[in-house]
């Protein structure tokens, strides 16, 4: 499984926000959280919607794309409770 991150900026609508994506179009949005560093910020988008994705490969390889984008790729693992998810650079 992957999934890809992006940040978006703020609007007049809405705050700043990371949103995750899997190739499949499934989605998951989470507010910016300016106590977490921006690597943190992307990892707490995947980790929810790798919680939705209930099932799936629970420990995750993350890499960096253009535009600030970050690529999480699943690998085959035990599957653990979401509090688990696994995530490294």
């Amino acid at each position: 499984m992957t999934i890809f991150t992006r940040y978006h900026g703020p609007t007049n609508a809405r705050g700043s926000r990371v949103s995750a994506t899997t190739p499949n179009g499934r989605r998951a949005t989470v507010p910016w959280d300016h106590a977490l560093d921006a690597d943190d910020n992307h990892d707490a988008a995947a980790r929810k919607l790798a919680a939705a994705e209930a099932g799936m490969v629970r420990v995750w390889i993350r890499g960096y794309g253009r535009d600030g984008e970050r690529v999480y790729v699943g690998l085959p693992g035990p599957t653990l409770d979401a509090a688990d998810v696994a995530f490294t650079a």
